[in-house]
């Protein structure tokens, strides 16, 4: 939680202050800034036995599963309100953080807990893929 409210209060002085940050400062806020890391975690309360406390050691650590599926959650929000040429960069970076993921799902944790922080990612593709489906009624959610 600490984490979250730190990168909003970055975001906050940059909306302040009208700094555009670097993609490189944009890229070092923005998994936290989602929200999706403090998401995952906490939507493993109610998945029963399989949440043990090794396993929340390992979502504690800051794991490239969960920061990489933060990324496509966050760039994939981001590139429906830019133009052209930062959209192409911003499609490049989700491929590439799509390949990172599927080599950390090939690890000794559970499948279902890899699977839970993927299907929040795989939500943003869905939604963000080829328009945003909240307000284009249509297309690939009805």
């Amino acid at each position: 939680m600490k984490k979250l409210v730190k990168a909003y209060f970055e975001e906050a002085i940059w909306l302040k202050e009208k700094y555009i940050p670097t993609m490189e400062e944009y890229m070092s806020n923005a998994p936290i800034s989602c929200g999706y890391p403090m998401l995952s975690t906490k939507s493993f309360v109610g998945m029963g036995d399989i949440v043990t406390k090794e396993v929340l050691e390992w979502v504690f650590k800051e794991l490239k599963i969960v920061i990489v599926a933060s990324i496509i959650n966050k760039l994939m929000d981001d590139v429906v309100s830019n133009e052209q040429e930062v959209h192409a960069e911003f499609q490049k970076q989700i491929v590439n953080a799509w390949k990172d993921i599927n080599k950390e799902c090939i690890t000794k944790v559970p499948v279902p807990l890899h699977t839970h922080v993927v299907n929040f990612a795989r939500v943003m593709d869905l939604l963000y893929k080829d328009e945003y489906a909240c307000t284009q009624l249509g297309g690939m959610m009805f």
